[in-house]
Parts: C-alpha cells; sequence; structure tokens
C-alpha cells in the first residue's frame, strides 16, 4: 500500500501511589514538548507522535519506542514508575476532558481530496471518515457520547481536517484513543483506516447519506448504535478485510474486563515489549 500511517493520540496519567488519573500538568511543570512526544498545557493529557509508514507495525513499533525513551529522558520530565499511562474516550474524574486518538492518513489518492476546498471532503474521504467510526465499539458505553456532547463538536462524526504537510493528509479526529489499549489492536485500527484511504473504489454515496442522516439520531438515541454499526461494516465490508473488522471486535469484551470505573484502561507495558 502507498497510503501512509500515523497518529498523535492522547493519554492520561495513572498515578499508582494515588489509585486515581492525575492531570499531565500538575506532573510536568513547566509543560513539555518535543517533536515526539509534549505535556498539555490545555488538556488533562500528554499526546505522543509516532512517525509515519506504510506499514502500521512500524507506527507501533514507533509508538512503544517514544514511551521507552520517555522513561529515560532527564529527571524533570522522565515518565517515572510511579505514573502509568492510560487510555480512554472521556474520564469521569475529571468532567468536560475528553480524551482523543486522532489518527492520520498520508499520501491519499486524488479522488479522496478536493484540492480547491481542502475542507470540503470527497465521498471517497467521507467513506473514510464514516468507516473509522467502527472503532467506537472498542469505547465505553457509558462515556462515549460525553464524548460527542455537541454534534459538530470535539469527537463529532465530521469534526477533521487536512493537514497542511503537502502530502495530501487527512487527520480522523472523531475516535477516542481506546484503540491504543494494546499493539495489536492499535496495528489493526491502522491498518482498518490504511484500507478505507488506499481503495479508490467507487463509494455507496447512498450509504454515505445515509449515515450522515442517522448520525444526529444517533445522538439523540444512543440504543440504536448497534445499528449504525451494522450499516458502517455494509459501507466498508468491500474495502477492508472482514478479518481486521472480526479481530477488532473481539478486542471488546477484553476492554471491557481492563476498563476502570473512571472510564480509562491502563497500557500494560510489557505487552509492547512482547512479555505480555
Amino acid at each position: 500500500m502507498t497510503v501512509t500511517v500515523g497518529c498523535d493520540p492522547e493519554f492520561v496519567l495513572y498515578d499508582k501511589e494515588q489509585d486515581k488519573i492525575v492531570q499531565t500538568t500538575k506532573v510536568f511543570v513547566p509543560s513539555y514538548f518535543s517533536l515526539s512526544f509534549s505535556t498539555q498545557e490545555d488538556t488533562m493529557g500528554c499526546e505522543l507522535r509516532p512517525g509515519y509508514s506504510t506499514k502500521p507495525r512500524e507506527v507501533v513499533t514507533n509508538l512503544r519506542d517514544i514511551i521507552t525513551l520517555w522513561r529515560k529522558t532527564p529527571e524533570k520530565h522522565r515518565l517515572t514508575d510511579r505514573y502509568q499511562l492510560a487510555v480512554g474516550a472521556y474520564c469521569t474524574t475529571h468532567p468536560g476532558q475528553c480524551i482523543g486518538g486522532h489518527i492520520h492518513v498520508g499520501s491519499l489518492p486524488s479522488c479522496s481530496i478536493n484540492n480547491k476546498t481542502y475542507d470540503r471532503w470527497t465521498p471517497h474521504s467521507r467513506r473514510l471518515f464514516l468507516g473509522a467510526s467502527y472503532l467506537w465499539i472498542l469505547e465505553d458505553p457509558n462515556t462515549m457520547w460525553k464524548r460527542r456532547a455537541w454534534a459538530e463538536g470535539y469527537g463529532g462524526l465530521w469534526e477533521h481536517r487536512g493537514l497542511p504537510d503537502g502530502h495530501g493528509t487527512a487527520e480522523i479526529r472523531h475516535p477516542s484513543s481506546d484503540w491504543l489499549a494494546h499493539p495489536r489492536l492499535m496495528e489493526l485500527a491502522l491498518s482498518l483506516v490504511q484500507h478505507l484511504g488506499d481503495t479508490e473504489e467507487t463509494p455507496d454515496e447512498e450509504r454515505i447519506e445515509d449515515l450522515s442522516d442517522c448520525y444526529r439520531d444517533l445522538l439523540k438515541d444512543h440504543d440504536v448504535f448497534p445499528k449504525w454499526v451494522r450499516k458502517v461494516n455494509a459501507l466498508i465490508t468491500d474495502c477492508v478485510p472482514s478479518k481486521i473488522l472480526t479481530e477488532i471486535k473481539d478486542f471488546v469484551p477484553e476492554l471491557h474486563k481492563r476498563r476502570r470505573k473512571d472510564g480509562t484502561t491502563i497500557l500494560k507495558e510489557e505487552e509492547w515489549h512482547g512479555r505480555g
């Protein structure tokens, strides 16, 4: 595949001594910025930015290396053993603080981008954004809609943008960071969006319009979410191997077991080093 994938997801910090999620800005003062990771002043978390690749597994390795490096940085900004990284959509102990798992898809085919008005998406790109919403099945059903309280707001279906990098890159901004709870799950999620971005097969515009119309209804009636997932599945079934969709779905029970009462899931770093 020629389409590249990357991400700049947000993680939150679990304080083992206090047994709770804490704001990153209270741990790292002042905030820290580098090309690969930063602590943020405007949110409760931190942002990690692994390098792009045409191979999703390489992006997973890049993220693992960033975490490893952070554990070894100078003391002032080191991620010490007291803290663990956690993912999610919304932390109930920090109302109003959402957690994002933004995905970047670069070198998109020309059919995906309207070069005259870059923020107006073609049917191919709209299928990409709709298809990526399949990852919502990984989120905590009790908090996922808090992240999407407004139809056009943060975490909303169409809350995306093109990145001015000159490489035809779209940033998918609606997923939470739950897809980063496990290295294999991260690889699968990136593979999903890569297949969606790489295909030039003509999208089913009728299904796209139907899903677009259904979105506002979904925000009002969350019980129709299973129906939404089935419609998304039908839209992308010709673009994404069924094995990827099935394996992503198979992670749902495991995430349910791992998820804390506050809606977050703590990363098991040993899994990222092949020991889990």
